[in-house]
Order: C-alpha cells, then structure tokens, then sequence
C-alpha cells in the first residue's frame, strides 16, 4: 500500500509550501517538486481541466463537440464520419458509367467515363472492319478510334517519321522501311514468313549420311552433325555407350600436350601416357573432364596419371615456377622423358626389391659428379621409394656428399 504525508526519510528542511492552482490553498510539498506538482489534490487537478474544456460546432453536421482551448481552430468535425463525408463531397462527384449505365463515385479532377476496367475494355473493342486513311485497305482494328492498318502507312501520313520505300526480296510487295534500319542488309522483307522463304531457298546446304538409320539429311557446313534426328543420335549413344572417354570426342582436345592412342582392347575408348611413369591407360570420364576444365579454368598442366602414387611422386604435379620462398634443389632430378624410359626398359618394377608402386629413378652415378652421362639411360636403374631412401643413406651416397654447389652450375 502507498503510505500518506511525507516520507521519514525526507528532512523537514525539504519541505516547502506552494499554492493549488485551482482553488488558491497552500499544499505542503518537497523542494524537488516545484514546477511539477501544480495542484493540492486530484478533485483540483480535474476541476481544473473541466474548467478548460470549450465546446466549437461541426462545419459539416452542425453539431456541437466539446475541445481543449488550444484545439481552437485545429479541429473542425465531430468525428471521423463527418471529416471522410466531407472530403468526398469536395473532391468527388457522381457519374453515371457509359457502358453498364451504373452510378459510380469518381475524382473531379480526372475525367472517368467508366466504372470498372472491365466496362473500359468491353467499351473500346470494335467490330467489324475499317478502311485505313492513307492505303485504303479495309483491316480489323484492334481499338476503336484506330485508322490506320500498318504503322509504316501511319509514319507516312502523319510524318512522323521519315520511312523508305523498298521491295520485298522474296515477293516483291512494295513496303516502307524506317530509316534507321536502312544500311544494315541489302534485303527487306515484307512478312517473317517472305524472310524464312527467301533464306531457305538461298542457304547452302551440305548432305550427310546419318550413322544410325543411314538416311540422307541436309545440314549447314558449320554444323558437324552425324545424325539426322536427337533420336537418332541418344539411340548411337545407348548402343555404343563403354562408360569411359571416347576416342573420337577427346583425341583432339588433348593432342597438343599429351599423347594419346586407341585402346587395343576397345578403338572406341581413348588411352593416354602417364606424364610421370609413362604408362598407358584410360582415365574416367570424370578424370578426362576435371583435368581439361583445370587447363582452360585455372591455368593447370594438362597432364594425366596412371595412379595416386605417381601423382604423389611426380616433383612438378601442381607446382609453379619460381613460387614465393622458392630454395634451390638440393639434388638433381631425373629428366622426366629419361625417366619413363628407364621405368619401362625396367618393366616397372624395383630392381632391389620388386615393388611396382612409388617407383624412383635413381642415378648410379651423381649428376654432378659425372656431368657427361648424367642423362645416359645405362647410368639410371628403377627403385621403390624405400630402397631409394635406403642407397643414399650408404656411404659415399649420401645427399649431403651429392648435393649440388653454387659453383656446379649444370
């Protein structure tokens, strides 16, 4: 509950006396409220306002409504029914729609003959036939009040816009042409249909036989088509689908860079050289397409490999030119076309130990050490990549003893 008079922890001090507004008595109040509190009681405080109210007449209804003395020449109406009745007799009328004949509220300030959009359509369709003003053909006009039948017989009797007249190229009707589209062709044509006439008849033509059902077709010597028909051609597909990369889509995408050759197995199917062991075997579709857009796209060797290992081991898979931070080689790399004749003069196979993954070509005797058969195939033999680690941890082959100088420049 709220307690009355003042509150025990105020002081005596901060009290002061102040006058009622309303009825002049003094009210015993705080220092910090002078300014705020105006009246003694709430019996003042709303005798008070009531003593402000003022009553003003509706400029509408005539009524009259009680105000605030500061609303004086503010509010005009009642309520909200008498303002929107009164805007609509100032600013609207009455009309009766031309098509249907119903009574409709519209603007004074627009000139509204109809009551809906429907009225207006029904209102403005014509029918039966009109004779165009310059030409004098009879035409069915789309709207009431069209008199022309053409916009090139309305350019030329208004002069509106200059128009030329030509010659249809394919039937020879006399037409008008705009200006702006004079110098752009030597024909003109009167209709689509005199366009697509007079250029099948004027188009060359080669004829094919169809690989599928054999029959003769007609085609552009741009287009290099081999089927007649789509069914034709997913017919030849469903019949000679492998599952793998076609010799004839891919050979000549890739023959600049990589070599390549029909599979002995199947002609149809394409086989490719492993840029690092040099094998020969036939990506996937999905390989062949990922490696192509890599090339085109992201600037990458178009080069193909046998497996995930000679990926790992090839030293330029994916590598840049002189990148940021580049070091110099400790060690002198095969060179790769010597390389993929020593795997295959080798079979493949470590001469140590027999493996046919991660396969090396090692030299037998150092690069820099023996500058003059550095690329001999005699000098390099195939090993695994553990028995590589294990020849250059002998003695005398180490890759600190081999490494290559600032003054061996090779």
């Amino acid at each position: 509950m709220a307690k009355s008079g003042i509150s025990k922890n105020r002081s005596p001090s901060q009290t002061i006396y102040d006058t009622c507004v309303n009825c002049g008595k003094e009210y015993k109040t705080y220092q910090s409220w002078i300014g705020k509190r105006k009246y003694c009681s709430p019996g003042c405080r709303n005798a008070h306002k009531l003593s402000q109210f003022v009553y003003d007449k509706c400029i509408y209804c005539g009524k009259e409504f009680r105000s605030y003395t500061s609303w004086i020449g503010k509010r005009k109406y009642c309520s909200k029914d008498c303002r929107n009745a009164h805007f609509q007799d100032m600013y609207h009328e009455k009309r009766i729609c031309e098509e249907c004949g119903e009574e409709f509220l519209s603007y004074k300030s627009e000139p509204t003959k109809f009551c809906s959009h429907g009225c207006y359509s029904e209102n403005k369709i014509f029918v039966g036939e009109q004779e165009c003003l310059f030409c004098g053909v009879m035409f069915k006009p789309s709207y009431q009040g069209r008199k022309y039948c053409s916009m090139d017989c309305y350019f030329v009797d208004t002069g509106k816009r200059w128009s030329i007249e030509k010659v249809c190229s394919n039937c020879g009707k006399q037409i008008f042409v705009k200006s702006h589209r004079i110098g752009r062709g030597d024909n003109y044509y009167c209709s689509l249909e005199c366009k697509v006439e007079y250029r099948a008849q004027k188009a060359i033509w080669v004829k094919s036989m169809c690989e599928t059902c054999g029959q003769e077709f007609s085609h552009k010597p741009s287009e290099k088509r081999k089927f007649c028909s789509n069914d034709c051609m997913m017919e030849f597909r469903s019949k000679n689908a492998t599952g793998l990369p076609s010799f004839d889509v891919y050979s000549e995408q890739i023959v600049f860079a990589v070599e390549n050759r029909r599979a002995e197995t199947d002609q149809r199917v394409i086989e490719v050289k492993c840029a690092y062991c040099g094998r020969w075997h036939t990506p996937s579709n999905q390989t062949m397409n990922a490696t192509l857009s890599g090339s085109r796209n992201q600037n990458f060797d178009l080069k193909f490999y046998c497996s995930a290992e000679c990926k790992q081991e090839c030293p330029i898979f994916r590598q840049q030119k002189y990148p940021k931070g580049f070091k110099k080689a400790s060690s002198r790399e095969v060179d790769p076309h010597l390389r993929q004749m020593c795997l295959e003069r080798d079979e493949w196979e470590c001469q140590k130990c027999g493996a046919t993954e991660s396969l090396h070509s090692h030299h037998i005797e150092g690069a820099v050490q023996n500058k003059m058969i550095s690329n001999d195939l005699d000098n390099v033999i195939t090993l695994c990549k553990a028995c590589h680690k294990e020849v250059h941890q002998q003695e005398g082959c180490q890759y600190h003893e081999l490494q290559c100088k600032e003054n061996n420049k090779y």
